[in-house]
């Protein structure tokens, strides 16, 4: 997990430092117009947060794949499933240096 933190860490300085370099590598991926990626990416804040936007998708697809028959069974407990510690410790980190 710390190892995952790390990487979204220098992900997000290269994003800080490099924004356009960014743009165009993401632009590329998805494969759409510079111009379209400009209006999108001011919608965006990218820095590390601890909220429950990642527990919320889960339980949405896990929701999803049990109405389309993909799964059965009830909703895993998600809560138990991530460990909140190194994300707790790096946005604490990463507060202490604004």
């Amino acid at each position: 997990m710390r190892q995952v933190i790390a990487g979204l860490n220098d992900a997000i300085d290269y994003i800080h430092l490099h924004p356009d370099e960014s743009k165009t590598v993401v632009a590329d991926y998805l494969s759409i117009p510079d111009n379209q990626l400009a209006w999108l990416w001011q919608d965006y804040l990218f820095r590390l947060s601890l909220s429950d936007a990642l527990l919320l998708s889960l339980k949405n697809q896990a929701m999803w794949a049990r109405e389309a028959g993909l799964v059965a069974g009830t909703e895993p407990g998600f809560r138990r499933l991530l460990n909140p510690g190194p994300l707790t410790e790096a946005t604490h980190k990463a507060s202490l240096l604004k």
